[in-house]
């Protein structure tokens, strides 16, 4: 019990700590992103255009939380994707709420793709099925996270034979792979200590990216002070960036922009995205 609500303290005060450093961003100018030039207003349109034309998706679609959601970001999230992709969209969304640590953040995975799609999806040692993932915050990390191989071929949390996500793409979404700005070394929840940079936790993801199997696509909103931007992607990469909504928090909303879901959705569809090229520089304040 003291456990559970120091956790919840430490998600009270990293939500506190996103309250007051968000950047609302009403009166902050525009600029458009080369790499991704889509207004809101466009990204409305593309939304539409893809729910009056829905189209099987080739694999389900993972969603992946952030710290301490209870299920309300996932839960937006969920209907605006299932709302453009088409109501035979298979769309599994993953409860994170009551882990302290990533070994329990990858066993539910597992028992949520095998609650929505059968036992069938998830054998008891070896790969999933193949899916899409789409990750908001720390929802990204774990999802890198589910989708390595365990050296030790065994599963700490569930003491059997270690699966693996069978992840073809990760869209993560305001994912601090460089560690988050305002994750402190001396929180009480492991998975907030997990979340600074250069963590032994973020250290193994990046070890282990150069042999990932999977397309990691990343992106950022401008003004993220609870993340940081440049922190939204691996080293040596950039994350594709917009500009924040006005009146919206810049963190806390990301899982609802329009303009990242809209490339997301055409994405999953296996559309041409809405991005130009690589990920363009970060704008030089951020």
């Amino acid at each position: 019990m003291i456990d559970a609500r120091r956790g919840m303290a430490s998600a009270g005060a990293l939500l506190l700590a996103a309250l007051a450093t968000a950047v609302l961003c009403a009166c902050s100018p525009t600029r458009l992103n080369p790499s991704l030039p889509v207004r809101v207003p466009d990204a409305e349109i593309e939304l539409r255009a893809m729910h009056r034309d829905p189209r099987p998706l080739p694999r389900p679609v993972v969603l992946m939380p952030g710290f301490f959601d209870v299920g309300v970001a996932m839960k937006w999230m969920e209907w605006r994707l299932r709302w453009a992709l088409g109501p035979d969209a298979k769309i599994v969304t993953v409860a994170l709420a009551g882990c302290q640590s990533a070994a329990c953040c990858r066993s539910a995975v597992f028992e949520a793709l095998e609650r929505a799609l059968g036992p069938e999806a998830v054998p008891l040692a070896g790969d999933t099925i193949e899916v899409d993932v789409v990750g908001f915050s720390m929802g990204g990390l774990m999802a890198r996270f589910a989708a390595m191989p365990l050296v030790e071929g065994v599963d700490p949390e569930a003491a059997q034979p270690a699966r693996r996500l069978n992840a073809r793409r990760i869209y993560a979404i305001s994912s601090p792979h460089q560690g988050a700005q305002k994750a402190s070394p001396e929180a009480v929840s492991p998975l907030v200590r997990d979340m600074v940079a250069d963590s032994a936790f973020l250290q193994r993801l990046d070890e282990d990216l150069p042999e990932a199997d999977y397309e990691l696509v990343c992106y950022a909103v401008l003004g993220d002070a609870m993340v940081g931007a440049a922190h939204a992607a691996p080293p040596g990469q950039v994350p594709y960036w917009v500009p924040a909504r006005p009146f919206t928090l810049a963190h806390i909303q990301a899982h609802s922009d329009e303009r990242i879901l809209a490339d997301i959705a055409r994405r999953l569809r296996e559309d041409a995205p809405l991005t130009l090229g690589p990920p363009a520089p970060l704008p030089n304040a951020y």
